[in-house]
């Protein structure tokens, strides 16, 4: 799977010694999550399990977390051990953080600048092409490449991810994106802003997570002053993606001649 990774790394706890944690659970999480992963690739992606078809995005998502929280939850003695607030990541993960976090802020944007002012006018055409509907077509939204599967993807590097309350945040993101696409149609808004509020929540809680635990930050976090630090950012790059989409189509045309 593209994003599902699932990698042996170093035993964090010789870092920061802690009575919380047990070294001796670290080789039995990673096997754990290894066949975990494994087992997700099989019956999840490809449908060997039960020969079905390969479900949805959302069925891909949700037969996900419930493989990984289980089984990293039984592994750390039924979840009682709890990551130490301020211990720092571990690099693999921070690796990753590198390799994606300017893709995760503009999935933010995304939402805070076109879903957010889509919900507040009623737009209902513009809500299902800001987060994506089977109307659409092909369609697929930023949300999803842009935040979603790549906050997985730390899911897979982090393998704290679970004790850390990254998997619920992602679990509670995209069930309240697909909670909006479902109670919009009857034009249920309050329910459909609460939603988003949620969304916005467990965004929050794992980018302020990463900040607090990296030696810079990361992140701008969506909070009241969002707008104000990162709207300018965003135009710029609307602006840029839209001069390259045309200049690569007049490359493409110019080829075709």
């Amino acid at each position: 799977s593209p994003y599902v990774q699932i990698r042996p790394h170093h035993n964090r706890g010789a870092m920061t010694a802690s009575p919380a944690r047990s070294s001796s659970r670290r080789p039995r999480l990673i096997a754990a999550l290894s066949a975990a992963a494994l087992l997700g690739h099989l019956s999840v992606r490809s449908g060997l399990l039960g020969f079905a078809a390969p479900p949805s995005t959302e069925g891909r998502r949700a037969a996900l977390l419930q493989v990984l929280a289980p089984v990293a939850a039984l592994s750390l003695g039924g979840g009682e051990a709890r990551a130490m607030p301020d211990e720092q990541l571990a690099p693999p993960v921070i690796k990753d953080i590198d390799r994606c976090y300017k893709q995760i802020q503009q999935g933010c944007d995304w939402m805070y600048f076109e879903l957010k002012p889509a919900m507040e006018k009623q737009d209902l055409g513009a809500i299902r092409k800001a987060i994506g509907a089977v109307s659409l077509g092909a369609h697929v939204s930023p949300l999803e490449t842009d935040l979603i599967f790549p906050l997985e993807q730390l899911l897979s590097s982090n393998i704290d991810s679970q004790e850390d309350g990254w998997v619920d945040a992602v679990r509670k993101v995209a069930s309240s994106f697909d909670n909006i696409k479902d109670v919009v149609g009857g034009a249920e808004w309050g329910p459909a802003m609460t939603s988003f509020e949620d969304a916005r929540e467990a965004t929050n809680k794992i980018l302020a997570d990463i900040n607090a635990r990296s030696e810079k930050v990361y992140f701008t976090t969506m909070d009241d002053e969002y707008a104000n630090k990162r709207y300018k950012r965003y135009l710029q790059n609307k602006k840029d993606a839209i001069s390259f989409r045309q200049s690569a189509g007049g490359v493409l045309a110019g080829a075709l001649r």
